[in-house]
């Protein structure tokens, strides 16, 4: 870097690190203060060692107990990383009006699908009006599961992490197949990666609820097309992606990611309440891994890096469906985006 690029890091209120070909060459004085372990020449630290899809990004990293926001920029010589400590998880004005919005569309849908609830005679259910009704149903419990766990992450005991040894790659495959077989035909969604199997330390659970979720943004912004979930092993770490042939993040997606309140308007309805990145980035964090949204002028890219191995000895679990509340995770996380007649079997009684 040329001596003036120098002098502006000095200066930055932001911590700052400039990278070129993998060693960093620069680290300003609010960088080395959050993180001092950084050191000139030295290699890039795991969580922050990335593969490069588009010119920019945006993203949190967990370094030690402290959860950062950054955003990284390619400058064609290097990578310029400026990060500071992420807000707390905590439910943002912006969250909460859309929250509100969202509840009073699914209210107005269980109001009108009650009248033509019958058909023929009292008691007997319409097969369409039950698949309406139970698909609302699980986008409201979706809704209020997001909320709760907003404000539960952001409370005194903080949200429930009970982590064991998975197989990742395993988890991975198990997800693409079972939402993949439920996703309309327009949707196709792949799998790809060349391991068998990948250790981790995780919370089962969480982190399928975590790539459902992920799933579900993404077909729900491009409705129609392709989405591509990978898994690869990089150095010690475990880095999943995920594209589609949608377009870049909105600006209220990526201020949702970073867990910021903008001046942006209020979800429409069928827009979700924009709960849904700040659920992903979270459970990334309490992995202690990195999550980062890449874009130029293809699709955006998800990626999502968590450390790999097992680092200490706990029992080794098998990834399976978790039940909740009764209702599949799969028909729920994936609710807003899956037909109606898919909601069949679990109509309310």
């Amino acid at each position: 870097m040329i001596e003036l690029n120098l002098s502006i890091l000095e200066n930055l209120p932001e911590a700052a690190v400039y990278v070129v070909l993998g060693r960093i060459t620069a680290i300003n004085p609010m960088a080395a203060h959050y993180l001092p372990q950084l050191e000139i020449d030295g290699p890039v630290p795991g969580y922050l060692d990335l593969p490069r899809y588009g010119p920019k990004g945006v993203g949190t990293f967990t370094a030690g107990r402290t959860t950062y926001a950054f955003s990284r920029t390619d400058t064609g010589e290097g990578q310029l990383f400026l990060f500071h400590p992420a807000p707390q998880t905590s439910l943002t004005d912006l969250q909460l009006e859309g929250t509100i919005r969202q509840m009073r569309q699914l209210m107005a849908e269980f109001l009108t699908q009650i009248g033509p609830m019958t058909e023929g005679g009292e008691g007997k259910l319409s097969t369409a009006a039950r698949e309406n009704f139970s698909k609302s149903y699980h986008r409201m419990f979706r809704l209020l599961n997001n909320l709760d766990f907003v404000t539960s992450a952001a409370g005194p005991d903080g949200i429930p992490f009970r982590p064991s040894v998975l197989d990742l790659a395993g988890l991975c495959r198990q997800i693409a197949r079972d939402a993949g077989q439920l996703l309309q035909q327009d949707t196709h969604l792949e799998y790809r990666s060349d391991l068998p199997s990948l250790l981790i330390q995780g919370d089962i659970p969480l982190l399928q609820r975590m790539l459902l979720g992920l799933i579900s943004n993404s077909v729900q912004t491009m409705r129609g097309g392709v989405v591509l979930l990978s898994l690869r092993r990089q150095g010690d770490r475990a880095v999943l992606s995920l594209t589609d042939s949608g377009e870049r993040p909105s600006d209220r997606q990526l201020a949702a990611l970073l867990q910021q309140d903008t001046d942006q308007a209020i979800p429409k309805p069928g827009q979700g309440a924009g709960l849904g990145l700040s659920v992903v980035r979270h459970i990334a964090a309490l992995h202690r891994g990195t999550m980062l949204v890449e874009w130029g002028e293809k699709a955006p890219v998800i990626l999502i890096s968590l450390p790999a191995g097992a680092q200490e000895r706990l029992a080794v679990r098998t990834p399976e469906v978790q039940q909740d509340g009764g209702l599949s995770p799969l028909l729920v996380e994936l609710s807003d985006v899956l037909p109606p007649q898919l909601f069949g079997q679990e109509g309310l009684d």
